[in-house]
């Protein structure tokens, strides 16, 4: 596979969030072809232990989040 390069500094941090959001929605599309490498399971086995003692909740990302995180990135 060719690597991709991007001239990301050339990009401020809401265009940065932008592209990741892009990025990930593309590859949701196809997301049964995505394969989760071994070294993923304890880390969600960790956060599910976490959740279910109730030391960590699952937060939505709603456009609501996305949107404050890109008008915080814009004012720094």
């Amino acid at each position: 596979m060719e690597k991709i390069e991007l001239p990301l500094e050339q990009y401020n941090q809401a265009q940065k969030l932008d592209l990741l959001e892009r990025i990930w929605g593309d590859l949701r599309q196809n997301e049964e072809e995505l394969e989760s490498p071994d070294w993923h399971e304890p880390i969600l086995a960790e956060r599910r232990a976490e959740i279910e003692s109730g030391q960590a909740e699952i937060l939505d990302w709603s456009d609501e989040l996305k949107e404050k995180i890109k008008k915080e990135a814009l004012c720094k």
